[in-house]
């Protein structure tokens, strides 16, 4: 049988149709695999992102319940320094307020989870902007405080000795 140019020519054209044809499948196949990569990947960060703010929470809840707890300690001892100072006084007055507030505060920080306290917060700072920020400012500069001075070493006892022993 002999082959003429023109089956040549439809035998290349056919090949060349069968080569797109195949290529375009390839292409979709691989675009088809890139998409589901691409989801599996997806999903797996936000999983990932999701089990991270999981356990960022819970960490900080831990922190949360055992602030609270020093905080119960500190209003309690507060208070009973408020009850040793001669009653009706200034500072025995200023003692009872200053443990109301520190106990009410652990009261709020135990029964919160971190999330409500979280929008509690961004709520009151939309609410008054600028008492946010004054509070913001000011316990900044309470945490700054207490934690420059427990990073220095302890007092030398000279300087200690006018606090009375139950509120070292």
């Amino acid at each position: 049988m002999t082959t003429t140019p023109q089956d040549l020519q439809d035998e290349v054209e056919a090949t060349t149709r069968a080569v797109r044809k195949t290529a375009a499948t390839a292409r979709d196949l691989a675009q088809d695999a890139a998409v589901a990569v691409g989801a599996r990947a997806a999903q797996r960060a936000a999983d990932a992102g999701l089990r991270l703010r999981d356990a960022a929470t819970d960490r900080l809840d831990s922190a949360r319940e055992g602030l609270s707890d020093r905080g119960t300690d500190f209003g309690r001892t507060l208070r009973r320094a408020g009850l040793d100072a001669q009653p009706g006084t200034m500072r025995a007055r200023a003692l009872g307020a200053a443990a109301d507030g520190v106990l009410d505060a652990s009261r709020v920080l135990h029964d919160r989870r971190i999330n409500e306290l979280a929008r509690d917060v961004q709520a009151m700072a939309r609410r008054n902007p600028g008492l946010f920020m004054l509070a913001a400012v000011a316990a900044g500069y309470a945490l700054a405080r207490l934690f420059g001075r427990s990073a220095r070493q302890p007092a030398p006892p000279e300087r200690r000795a006018h606090v009375p022993a139950r509120l070292r």
